[in-house]
């Protein structure tokens, strides 16, 4: 008789397809596509040149809200996979709906969205991380249940999908109360897999302002200050200096949410030596007219030039979109 497969599915079910994208296949692929190839109406000094960002890309930021809102900066990002040949895919975000510490992962098998299922690496044998260690030091844990609800990984799986050939994903969640010295820790456990054929996501929105979220730190000229406190936020970033740039988020209370996976991919970054730069900008109150409340959404890619290009060879990228 055969044995029975010790491989078998534990899928985590989507929790957005039908309220922060679209549930229907054709739809979603529809939308996505056109966020990739959309030539978008930013401010001209809001989105990148299209020839400023050369070599292989092995990081981004991008943002994690309704496609509806953040669709177009997360595309232009995106956007600048075409053609790469990546295999894995590292996404850090942090968590909305549970306070922990540390580096939360999941003994799921695959992540759903209408497009399919998505792979997830067995980070035990990937990193070989021992979750059930209980030694102090160790700031992985598995946290199934902060998984099951969080949308910052799931949001960015359908322009994964479409823009990428097959490929496995190690999804981590940071706990808001992880230490500095445990975000050093947990980017010098990954630094090493950030090879030719690996790319890591941040995924944070950035500054949320208004009474909602109870951060008023100006009162006029919404728009222009939000830009610059953005602009700030970015730019120290681009610089790659994790510990001034969480120096910055506590200095100004800035609410950018994702700041913790933001200070990780910093040090992988500037561990590789990768190049930064701005792809794009906007914010919710842009499209919705309303600066009331506004969130704003701000995507970075982090590239690096090397003797070889990871492209895809002889394979129509076309095909694809």
């Amino acid at each position: 008789m055969a044995e029975k497969s010790t491989t078998e599915k534990k899928i985590r079910k989507s929790i957005l397809a039908g309220s922060w994208y679209p549930k229907d296949k054709d739809q979603l692929k529809k939308q996505i596509l056109s966020y990739l190839s959309e030539q978008s109406d930013f401010e001209q000094d809001s989105v990148a040149e299209p020839d400023s960002v050369k070599g292989n890309i092995i990081g981004l930021i991008v943002p994690h809200a309704g496609h509806i809102f953040s669709g177009r900066v997360a595309g232009k990002a995106y956007s600048l996979l075409k053609g790469q040949d990546i295999k894995r895919v590292i996404i850090l975000a942090p968590s909305h709906y549970f306070f922990f510490r540390g580096a939360a992962l999941c003994d799921y098998t695959h992540y759903e969205t209408p497009l399919g299922d998505v792979k997830v690496a067995n980070a035990s044998s990937l990193l070989g991380i021992n979750t059930g260690n209980k030694n102090p030091n160790n700031p992985f844990i598995l946290y199934q249940e902060a998984h099951s609800f969080e949308h910052a990984i799931e949001i960015q799986l359908p322009f994964l999908q479409l823009i990428l050939n097959d490929f496995e994903m190690l999804p981590i969640i940071i706990g808001a109360n992880t230490s500095q010295n445990q975000i050093k820790e947990i980017a010098a456990s990954l630094i090493d897999f950030v090879h030719e054929k690996t790319l890591v996501i941040a995924s944070s929105d950035f500054t949320h302002y208004g009474p909602n979220y109870d951060y008023l730190p100006f009162v006029s000229n919404v728009k222009e200050n939000l830009k610059k406190l953005d602009m700030k936020a970015a730019n120290l970033i681009i610089q790659k200096d994790s510990e001034v740039f969480l120096r910055f988020i506590e200095e100004t209370g800035s609410t950018i949410c994702g700041n913790l996976p933001i200070a990780i991919l910093i040090e992988i970054m500037q561990h590789h030596g990768a190049e930064a730069k701005l792809i794009a900008y906007d914010t919710s109150g842009n499209i919705t007219g309303d600066f009331t409340n506004s969130v704003s959404y701000c995507s970075i890619a982090f590239f690096k030039q090397g003797k070889e290009e990871r492209i895809i060879k002889n394979k129509k990228v076309e095909e694809k979109w």
